[in-house]
């Protein structure tokens, strides 16, 4: 599995991916994955949960110990520091990932190429109808800059696109 599903977290996914589906499951919840997962037994995920609450670090510094255990486990020692190094640039300071993909894509006879097609076409979205939806919620980022039009039509050029908070392409078109 490439990605997780509901309350599931991918073994085979990139080390960033799985990171933040670490990151993003409920307070409620983690102290449970972290026995199961993390490898240690309840006795020491009971201490080191009393340890990170009388140093004020709260869940957030549990998660990010959780998120290393995990990646460490299925990625090799050292992984979780980068990935978390991902999440921390990415999620947390918004600031692009290191690695981008890069496609180049045919324009329209018009000689442009609509930004529902081009979601589609990255598999940004399942559909044109999906990316509009992602459009109209203000999920859509081109070069930086938000765009509130589906009906936006681009040239011949290079630009960033940015879907969600995670997909993102260097696109020539």
């Amino acid at each position: 599995m490439a990605g997780g599903v509901g309350r599931a977290i991918g073994v085979t996914g990139a080390r960033g991916g799985m990171c933040g589906q670490v990151m993003r499951i409920s307070d409620a919840l983690m102290l449970g994955w972290f026995g199961q997962l993390g490898g240690e037994d309840w006795s020491d995920v009971r201490a080191l949960r009393g340890e990170l609450d009388a140093g004020g670090e709260g869940p957030l510094a549990f998660k990010q110990s959780l998120a290393g255990a995990i990646v460490n486990r299925f990625h090799g020692p050292g992984a979780a520091g980068e990935a978390a190094g991902h999440f921390q640039r990415v999620v947390q300071r918004k600031e692009l990932p290191d690695a981008i993909a890069e496609h180049q894509l045919p324009l329209g006879e018009s000689g442009e190429l609509g930004l529902l097609a081009l979601i589609e076409a990255l598999d940004f979205a399942s559909s044109r109808s999906e990316a509009r939806r992602l459009v109209a919620q203000g999920g859509v980022r081109l070069d930086g800059e938000g765009v509130n039009d589906p009906t936006l039509r681009l040239a011949a050029g290079q630009f960033l696109l940015q879907v969600g908070k995670r997909r993102f392409a260097r696109v020539t078109l």
